[in-house]
């Protein structure tokens, strides 16, 4: 079973640097988003006006704060969750799930996707060093291909622009 040693070294190296609310694999795929797609993004939104169903309640106290919000014309909006290694996966999966069915049957058209530890290691490797070009490149691609799934295309036009610049490059 994996532990959440990745999640407990982001908020530890969180703290050294007087931080309090992104996380850096958070910052990465913001800035990834920002190089790469036309639209808003934002970091770290608690959703306001969500309404409780009958059998889901995320409101009030259990309102969520969402990673990363994308904006785009013409498309729902995206939320986004960067969800690290969890100590208790099954636990962790149900209610992500559960929390996902809410967000998605609000009256605002929303759609979620989550960037999973499970599906893109790499992108946590962020949280105990920078990246090399290279690993940096495979994130991007990784992105990339589950965005598409979702219709949102990258412009990869600054690509060399964006590693160039990057704060996540060693």
């Amino acid at each position: 079973m994996k532990t959440n040693r990745s999640s407990s070294i982001a908020k530890k190296n969180m703290r050294k640097k007087g931080a309090t609310g992104d996380r850096p694999e958070q910052l990465l795929v913001k800035e990834i988003l920002e190089y790469h797609v036309t639209g808003t993004v934002t970091t770290e939104v608690k959703l306001k006006g969500l309404e409780a169903t009958d059998a889901l309640d995320f409101t009030g106290e259990k309102t969520p704060r969402i990673d990363i919000v994308l904006e785009l014309k013409g498309f729902p909006i995206f939320l986004i969750r960067v969800n690290g290694p969890s100590h208790d996966p099954d636990k962790r999966e149900k209610y992500d799930r559960a929390q996902k069915i809410f967000l998605e049957s609000q009256k605002i058209s929303y759609r979620v996707i989550d960037v999973s530890y499970v599906r893109h290691e790499i992108l946590f490797e962020r949280n105990r060093r920078k990246l090399t070009k290279y690993e940096l490149y495979h994130v991007l691609d990784l992105l990339r291909s589950e965005f598409l799934m979702y219709g949102i295309r990258f412009s990869l036009s600054r690509t060399v622009e964006w590693i160039e610049n990057s704060k996540h490059k060693e």
